[in-house]
């Protein structure tokens, strides 16, 4: 189960990185934004919020995040719960349908794979964000640790392997909050893409009508 887990979930990475780039008419964007500089200044982003955030996370931003990645996880799994079956319903009953009839199926079918697979990827990120802010919810106190200052905790009475811990903790920490700050951005990118293109699609759709 395990392994169809990370099947799984890798397919919906990949598609979902390569529907980013297709239009609904299918064809492919051959600039680089999406792809590398998009990642690259998200990247460069969470590293210089890290430096600005010496304490980690605090209670109310992980408690405000939380929140809203819990609601965000909510409305898209209704919209894909509830969307699935109008979406497909849009493909043309016509046993002889026309070149026009044929480049609207083919629209509607390439926005349903986008949609399903960005939106679903979107919500593997938001779980990913949520039980890593749950690491801050549950060790607030080490959280909160200054990793350019290293100080020592006076509740850690341990004295060997003290040092190997603290060393251990600030790392630890250190990786939760760029990823964190990371995904944010990503969660936030895609869930602006799928609205507009949902919108775009919306209003396409009503123009033929």
């Amino acid at each position: 189960m395990s392994l169809k887990l990370t099947k799984y979930l890798q397919l919906v990475r990949r598609k979902a990185a390569e529907f980013e780039s297709i239009d609904i008419n299918g064809k492919q964007d051959e600039g680089k934004f999406g792809k590398y500089v998009l990642k690259a200044a998200f990247g460069c982003i969470s590293l210089l919020l890290f430096f600005f955030l010496q304490t980690g996370f605090s209670p109310a931003f992980v408690a405000y995040c939380a929140s809203s990645l819990a609601i965000l996880v909510g409305l898209f799994i209704t919209a894909l719960v509830f969307g699935f079956d109008k979406f497909y319903q849009q493909t043309s009953e016509k046993e002889y349908a026309d070149a026009k009839s044929k480049l609207w199926d083919t629209q509607a079918y390439n926005y349903v794979k986008q949609f399903g697979y960005i939106t679903g990827y979107t919500i593997v990120q938001s779980i990913f964000a949520l039980l890593l802010l749950s690491l801050s919810a549950l060790f607030e106190k080490q959280s909160q640790i200054n990793v350019f200052e290293l100080r020592y905790f006076n509740s850690w009475s341990v004295e060997v392997f003290s040092p190997l811990l603290l060393l251990g903790v600030a790392c630890l920490f250190s990786a939760q909050r760029v990823v964190v700050i990371y995904l944010l951005l990503r969660i936030t990118y895609q869930t602006l893409f799928i609205v507009a293109s949902m919108v775009q699609f919306m209003t396409t759709k009503i123009s033929r009508n």
